[in-house]
């Protein structure tokens, strides 16, 4: 059960849509238990409490996609590491782990035509549900504007507003306003608020006529027709979530308790009773839920229970509360945006133990060439070539936090996730030979050991920040993907095991399960998943993250002909290899393609650094 809720949440933290779902969920459940817990405080407390809920729920959005990420690890059954192996003219390098094969045949995989992904059906979907609950919003708001076209001013009305104690400050921009269409009192206007009277309200005797008006000045007060927009707004945007439904209707119904409080400071609650239900009885059919209502017949019951309860506690929120309650707010907002769950390799203890540990012995040389770039795995050493920027990118953010590894294609140009680097860094090759006491796993020297190395010969000060940058998007072709499920015989890697070289004469080591091979124009990746498949190609090929957007579970075996061009920049070039680009080879021999689009990418920035110092 634990594994299963790992892998959900790291599919929700990889998830824009999902993720907006689950703090939706978090924040709606938040809101109505706090409003039960404060069932006995009073009614503006607890829409305070909604009215604060829906402001976080408008923010999220934004807040997600700008908020620096907060990155909480779930563990994983397998680390996702690779072992460097390259060869000179062929680079073979293992991809990923599983704990699990497949256990298909060889046979393509070709599902049935799609002329739509899943991910845009949804998002249809979802525009269809918003538009629909904005033309709701908007025809109320047209009715509205009519009535308010229509009414005419009612100077006896205004006079009852000049009568009623602290109302001097709303008498000046407040409008008291008669139409004979109208069923009751309703508040329209955010800017210019007006109360719309009924024409038989100059029947009204002059404690009802007054009861009426104190309740919607209240509600001019209090500014609820701006706060019923923008919950109207939230409730659009989750239309499908029902308990955003539900804050939406304590919203209104504690919104109406709070003005029925205010007019209990002057009146009987039986007199005031008896006149909520009789403008009830008169309602038309028609709800405009997007303006208060005095006399909603939907929460009427509960509204006249509260107004007799002698037990009930009435008033304003108070200025300090409103501050709290605000100051959380904006907290929530900075904390539940921010959060994500991301892979955690089971070995992190392990680095975390590790992370003193260094190498008995280490030398950093410069040279004028690497006889081969990367490094080449041997039990308790490390001995590697190439760019230093390099080197540090699969230290403190490869090998530490357990992704798809696969050098060997990198030239000296490598500046992949890595900001703030000097030239040097990037431009001058060094060689590093290192060994380590007793025989560690590859995954602690690469790791917490080499950053050690750095950090002492280096001085080396660094930090990580997550941006939306351009990335790639793999989806599939309209005519489906052209995939070869794999049938491979390999073995899973444990990057907490130690290497171990083959014992007898003649022995090979096992096949590891994710290898692949580089040619000149070739490309051929083995028991790979579609995921492990995009890592690469955004890390060391098309230098831009790319995102698994096809979904297809399974291992499969891609083989790619391409010639390397101005959209392969960390391959060479060459005369000697035609062919079509990575792009168009994509499209045409596995049925994926690459579209442009904007995403979440994790920077490694320099702060600091030396060039290394001779021993």
């Amino acid at each position: 059960m634990i594994p299963l809720l790992g892998e959900a949440a790291i599919a929700i933290g990889g998830s824009l849509a999902l993720s907006l779902i689950v703090k939706a969920t978090i924040v709606s459940t938040g809101a109505l238990t706090a409003v039960r817990m404060a069932r006995r405080a009073p009614a503006s407390v607890r829409h305070l409490l909604l009215a604060s809920g829906f402001a976080v729920l408008l923010a999220l959005p934004a807040a997600t996609l700008t908020v620096p990420a907060l990155e909480l690890g779930v563990p994983i059954t397998q680390a996702v590491l690779a072992v460097p192996n390259p060869t000179p003219g062929t680079v073979n390098v293992t991809l990923p782990a599983v704990s699990s094969r497949d256990e298909a045949g060889g046979s393509p995989v070709v599902p049935a035509r799609r002329f739509l992904s899943f991910g845009m059906v949804l998002l249809i979907i979802w525009i269809i549900g918003v538009a629909t609950v904005l033309a709701r919003v908007i025809a109320d708001v047209r009715w509205v504007g009519r009535v308010r076209r229509h009414a005419r001013p009612w100077s006896h009305g205004e006079a009852i507003v000049a009568d009623i104690p602290g109302s001097s400050s709303l008498r000046g921009r407040t409008r008291i306003l008669l139409d004979e269409t109208a069923a009751g009192p309703i508040t329209c206007g955010v800017f210019r608020p007006a109360i719309v009277l009924p024409g038989e309200a100059r029947e009204w005797d002059a404690e009802e006529l007054r009861r009426a008006v104190v309740h919607e000045l209240e509600h001019v007060r209090r500014a609820d027709l701006l706060m019923f927009c923008v919950a109207r707004i939230v409730c659009a945007l989750y239309w499908f979530h029902p308990l955003v439904w539900i804050s939406w209707r304590r919203l209104r119904l504690e919104a109406e308790r709070a003005c029925d409080d205010a007019v209990l400071r002057g009146c009987e609650p039986v007199e005031y009773a008896d006149q909520l239900v009789t403008l009830a009885e008169r309602l038309i059919a028609r709800r405009i839920e997007s303006v208060p209502a005095m006399a909603d017949r939907t929460d009427l019951a509960v509204r006249i229970s509260a107004l007799l309860d002698p037990q009930q506690r009435r008033g304003r929120a108070g200025f300090r509360l409103v501050t709290v309650v605000s100051m959380v707010a904006i907290l929530l907002v900075a904390a539940v945006s921010s959060l994500r769950a991301v892979p955690q390799s089971p070995s992190s203890n392990a680095l975390d133990s590790a992370a003193q540990a260094r190498f008995e012995v280490a030398s950093i040389k410069p040279t004028k060439e690497c006889a081969v770039y990367g490094g080449s795995p041997t039990p308790g050493r490390v001995s590697t070539c190439g760019a230093l920027a390099f080197m540090i990118q699969g230290a403190y953010d490869v090998y530490t936090k357990g992704r798809g590894f696969n050098p060997g294609v990198m030239t000296v140009a490598w500046t992949a996730n890595i900001e703030g680097a000097p030239d040097w860094l990037q431009s001058e090759l060094y060689q590093i030979d290192a060994k380590a006491a007793g025989n560690p796993p590859q995954i602690v020297m690469n790791g917490p050991m080499m950053q050690a190395l750095f950090e002492d010969r280096l001085k080396l000060k660094t930090h990580l920040e997550t941006r939306n940058v351009p990335v790639y998007e793999l989806t599939v072709v309209r005519g489906g993907p052209k995939l070869q499920r794999s049938n491979t015989d390999c073995v899973p890697f444990d990057p907490m095991k130690p290497l171990v070289e083959p014992t007898a004469p003649g022995q090979t080591s096992a096949k590891l399960c994710g290898g692949f091979a580089l040619g000149k124009g070739t490309m051929d990746f083995t028991d790979t998943t579609i995921s492990n498949f995009a890592q690469y190609l955004g890390r060391n090929i098309v230098r831009r993250p790319v995102i698994d957007k096809v979904g297809m579970p399974g291992r499969f075996d891609f083989h790619l002909q391409f010639a390397p061009d101005e959209n392969t920049p960390l391959l060479r070039r060459s005369d000697e290899v035609t062919g079509p680009s990575i792009f168009t080879a994509m499209q045409e021999q596995l049925g994926l393609k690459l579209e442009p689009a904007i995403g979440p990418r994790e920077i490694l920035v320099i702060d600091s650094v030396k060039r290394p110092s001779e021993n």
